[in-house]
């Protein structure tokens, strides 16, 4: 067992990374699902907001998994549950579901999977150099 399996197989480290993702769900149901939430400047676009709340839990998700999986294993998970909730929100009595929004979550999902696929690929080369 190499060095960077010994750390990822830590119980404190695992804790964390799923006490993480968990925490990060939350925050992202919670802003998803609350009447008008009031985040960020106002030259902060809903578009951008969406798009940086996806790319965060794909990042997450990511972290979660410990790196056991390469980036489509979040990226599968994120897309779904990023349009079941956006679809949620026509059960609230504030928020509707827009197309928009869905387009916003798929961008920011795929940003998260490419920045997340990056750090995969350096992530074995440094393993393997070492």
């Amino acid at each position: 067992m190499n060095y960077y399996e010994q750390i990822m197989s830590s119980k404190l480290l695992t804790y964390l990374r799923i006490g993480q993702f968990v925490f990060a769900i939350i925050i992202y149901t919670t802003l998803l699902l609350m009447p008008n939430p009031q985040i960020g400047q106002a030259g902060f676009s809903d578009f951008f907001l969406h798009a940086l709340g996806n790319a965060i839990l794909m990042a997450s998700a990511w972290v979660a998994s410990g790196g056991r999986y390469s980036a489509m294993g979040p990226f599968l998970f994120v897309i779904p549950f990023s349009l079941i909730v956006e679809l949620a929100q026509g059960m609230t009595d504030n928020r509707t579901p827009e197309l928009i929004d869905v387009v916003a979550n798929v961008v920011g999902a795929l940003v998260g999977f490419l920045v997340c696929g990056f750090l995969s690929s350096v992530l074995k080369k440094y393993l393997k150099e070492n």
